[in-house]
């Protein structure tokens, strides 16, 4: 029974909601495709074992344990605790967040509880760039120009190596600006288009230890080999469009620049014809879309429309055709 209930305790506060926010001002520098799926309601690609789960409410108590070193050595330098702050962006409103605690006038701190291994990445590369954009957000929320990124080994360290570490970050308007937009982009893909993939490999670090790391690499385009040349499945009425791409592309008196210059249908959540075409050709799956690709040789190609990031790989005998579309979530 005490274990049944101590199991019980630990899936409330780990589902209580601290985790589960989206427009919070801890998650930015978090993946916005991370967000969106977590947003959607997705379910995550490897289920939470007892073992994750412990870990998180253990890094709470482990924060809040540097926290009540710092209140103790000095409650006037160290204070405001838990404060909560406000960041206005266009479109959305107040986002809202807490702050760790203030840091005497000018300055904030925020605590991160880190393995041995992230205790050594961040010794040998500095802070994570998404922890960068946080307090940076945080910052721009107290109108502070200092915030400082206290470390906590949390797994166990060699007697001599003291097991907390500081990383002073200096504000930057542009970091905060870049935070301020995924904010928007989430909020689109909450509502239509799920936001390109930022990262090219899920073995990058923002990727291991991701909820929706499989999941992601999934909805990435599928190596073509056995579809219909001549079937495309469309399940949904939004891809009416979509599947006028296909029809341009498969008549023989049509090439890829004519099917670009003859619509400017929005598809999608206002993407245009040609941003498909572009997802179509660099073979990359937009948002929640998968589409398949076929590649024949004609004599035809205008490669004033194509994207220059591909042109390395479109000659005048290349052509691309869509073959299938569907709805993958």
């Amino acid at each position: 029974m005490i274990v049944e209930d101590v199991a019980k305790g630990l899936d409330t506060l780990v589902n209580d909601g601290q985790y589960e926010w989206i427009h919070r001002l801890s998650s930015s520098g978090r993946c916005v495709r991370a967000r969106v799926y977590q947003g959607r309601g997705v379910t995550p690609s490897n289920e939470r074992t007892w073992n994750s789960m412990l870990a998180m409410v253990r890094g709470d108590d482990i924060e809040d344990l540097a926290l009540r070193l710092l209140f103790a050595a000095d409650p006037e330098k160290y204070h405001s605790p838990q404060a909560k702050v406000i960041v206005e962006i266009e479109g959305l409103g107040g986002i809202a967040g807490h702050v760790d605690c203030l840091v005497g006038d000018d300055a904030g701190l925020d605590v991160k509880g880190v393995n041995s291994s992230g205790w050594g990445r961040v010794k040998t590369h500095g802070p994570h760039e998404a922890y960068v954009e946080q307090c940076n957000m945080y910052m721009r929320a107290t109108k502070r120009n200092k915030w400082y990124i206290l470390y906590v080994n949390r797994d166990g360290y060699p007697r001599e190596d003291f097991p907390f570490m500081v990383c002073e970050i200096n504000y930057d308007a542009d970091m905060a600006d870049a935070a301020a937009r995924r904010f928007l982009e989430v909020e689109m893909g909450l509502h239509g288009m799920l936001p390109p993939r930022p990262y090219a490999s899920k073995n990058e670090f923002p990727c291991l230890y991701c909820d929706y790391r499989d999941r992601c690499f999934d909805d990435a385009i599928e190596n073509v080999k056995e579809r219909s040349k001549d079937k495309v499945e469309v399940e949904d009425e939004g891809l009416a469009a979509v599947a006028s791409i296909y029809d341009s592309l498969k008549e023989d008196e049509k090439d890829l620049s004519e099917a670009l210059k003859d619509s400017r249908a929005k598809i999608m959540a206002g993407m245009e014809l040609q941003d498909l075409a572009k997802a179509v050709v660099t073979s990359k799956a937009h948002g929640s879309w998968d589409v398949g690709v076929n590649v024949r040789k004609t004599k035809r190609l205008n490669k004033d429309l194509i994207p220059e990031e591909i042109l390395h790989d479109a000659t005048e005998e290349t052509e691309y055709e869509v073959l299938t579309v569907k709805r993958i979530s």
